[in-house]
């Protein structure tokens, strides 16, 4: 049996909590946060607390030798911290996704990891994550790929103006994703492109004929890297209601996504740091929503050209109460620390989901949690 820790108590971590003790069989599973309320909203015969500064390193690390499995839920800003503090002490570790940047420094460590005989997985939430498995089992399927296509969003049910969204997830991750440009391939190439750019109609019917969808960072983090020169086309956008785009861009032009220090009055604060507290303050929160992922991939097996197509339209749980968002990112973590429990996943060292995770087990386990995955083959 195995003892998990969980680096957070926010929502995604209380779902991941949820997930592991249903389908994981753990000892115990640890949770750590600063806030004692989000502890407070976490309760069960195998869970322990603790309230603590995730970046105290001398308290925490007596939780990280305990541990056989550790997640990173809080900020993504903690994850090389974390990571570092997992080697360290001996237990493997994985993340919900985040940051490029902060991915590469995790793979820095990839040595030490593998010399450590530990796993380390970054980017294994949605998208990051669930995305990037699907799209490897695609590829998998045909000798030679053409192309990658990649459509992932969170949706209210119910959309508001002005910006038809809700607060599904920090504010700090989405305007990261939006600030910071996105990585394609184009004619096998590694291409830099801005977020918030080559906005594009898209249609899932029946439920949603209208929607737009448009570069966003990180949301395959390591996938173009990994098929550089293998694969033609590969891109990712984030799905929307239509207009959204246009919304934020207008915000992002205006300067209130700039991250410098301005001293109004007597306090010194960013525009970027204003613009989360007001989309926290004015944006729905627990609104009913719905997550869509639409994966494409062409190429060709035998001689013969094909396509596979992957479709998720998962909505909220209103017996568990679980958001379509928590689910598919925090079940989707779940899956991969029950796969390491269990001894699926065997090579050691920093890993890219899309390599390091076997996609058969990982579809069975989706499934097996409720996940409506279709997969359709021509």
């Amino acid at each position: 049996m195995t003892t998990f820790l969980v680096c957070g108590a926010g929502m995604m971590a209380q779902a991941l909590i949820y997930d592991l003790c249903r389908f994981a069989n753990p000892n115990k599973i640890i949770a750590l946060d600063i806030d004692r309320s989000r502890l407070a909203g976490i309760a069960g015969d195998k869970i322990e607390k603790h309230q603590c500064d995730l970046t105290d390193r001398k308290f925490i690390e007596p939780f990280f030798k305990e541990a056989d499995v550790t997640c990173a839920a809080a900020s993504y800003k903690l994850n090389a911290l974390l990571t570092d503090c997992a080697i360290a002490n001996g237990t493997h570790f994985i993340d919900m996704g985040g940051n490029n940047t902060i991915v590469e420094q995790q793979f820095a460590m990839s040595d030490r990891a593998a010399k450590a005989d530990l796993i380390v997985i970054p980017d294994c939430g949605l998208a990051p994550g669930m995305a990037s498995i699907l799209a490897a089992d695609g590829i998998a399927r045909f000798d030679s790929v053409d192309s990658v296509k990649l459509r992932v969003g969170g949706l209210p049910q119910h959309p508001q103006p002005p910006l038809n969204y809700a607060i599904f997830f920090s504010p700090e991750g989405l305007l990261n994703e939006y600030r910071e440009p996105t990585v394609v391939l184009r004619d096998g190439k590694l291409t830099k492109l801005e977020s918030l750019t080559e906005v594009e109609e898209l249609s899932l019917p029946p439920n949603f004929p209208k929607l737009e969808a448009f570069h966003t960072s990180g949301g395959v983090s390591t996938l173009p890297y990994t098929f550089e020169g293998k694969i033609g086309n590969l891109d990712y956008k984030t799905i929307r209601y239509p207009g959204h785009v246009e919304k934020f861009k207008f915000l992002f032009d205006l300067g209130m996504a700039d991250e410098t220090l301005y001293q109004i009055e007597n306090v010194r604060i960013s525009p970027d740091r204003m613009l989360r507290e007001v989309l926290s303050r004015r944006l729905p929160k627990n609104a009913p929503d719905v997550i869509l992922l639409y994966g494409e991939v062409i190429g060709t097996k035998q001689g013969k050209p094909g396509k596979v197509t992957y479709t998720i339209e998962d909505y909220l749980d209103v017996s568990t109460g679980h958001s379509a968002m928590q689910r598919t990112t925090a079940y989707s973590a779940g899956i991969v620390m029950q796969m390491i429990a269990e001894g699926t996943i065997t090579t050691r060292g920093t890993l890219r989901s899309e390599l390091g995770i076997n996609t058969t087990r990982y579809i069975d386990l989706l499934r097996e949690r409720g996940i409506a995955l279709k997969i359709d083959i021509c």
